[in-house]
C-alpha cells in the first residue's frame, strides 16, 4: 500500500514548542518578539546576579583585609606584652639568683 507523506516527526519523537537553548526563531516568525524580549531580560537578569556577586567580593576582599590588618595588630599588641613579660622573668631571675647567692654565704 502507498505511504502517507508524513505529517509530523516519527512516532516516539517529539517537537519541543519552544525553541531549545541557543536556538534563534527567525525575525519575523510567530514568537520571535518574544523570545527576544525574553532573552533581553534573562541577560539583564544575568548581568544583575554578575553585579551583586561582584559587589559581594569586594565586600568580602575589604573584610579579609580589615581582618588581617587587626590580626596583625594584635600581633605587634602580644609580642609587646610578651617581651615585657621576658623582661619581668628575667629581672626576677636575677634577683632571686643575687638572694640565694645571699643567702649562701
Amino acid at each position: 500500500p502507498p505511504r502517507l507523506p508524513s505529517t509530523g516527526p516519527p512516532l516516539g519523537q517529539h517537537t519541543p514548542s519552544k525553541p531549545r537553548q541557543g536556538v534563534r526563531l527567525a525575525p519575523g516568525t510567530p514568537g520571535a518578539e518574544r523570545a527576544a524580549a525574553a532573552e533581553e531580560e534573562q541577560i539583564r537578569r544575568a548581568e544583575e546576579e554578575l553585579d551583586i556577586a561582584q559587589s559581594n567580593l569586594e565586600t568580602w576582599r575589604k573584610r579579609a583585609l580589615e581582618a588581617e590588618r587587626a590580626a596583625a595588630s594584635e600581633r605587634e599588641a602580644l609580642e609587646a606584652v610578651i617581651a615585657e613579660e621576658r623582661t619581668t622573668v628575667a629581672e626576677l631571675r636575677a634577683k632571686l639568683s643575687a638572694l640565694s647567692a645571699d643567702a649562701s654565704q
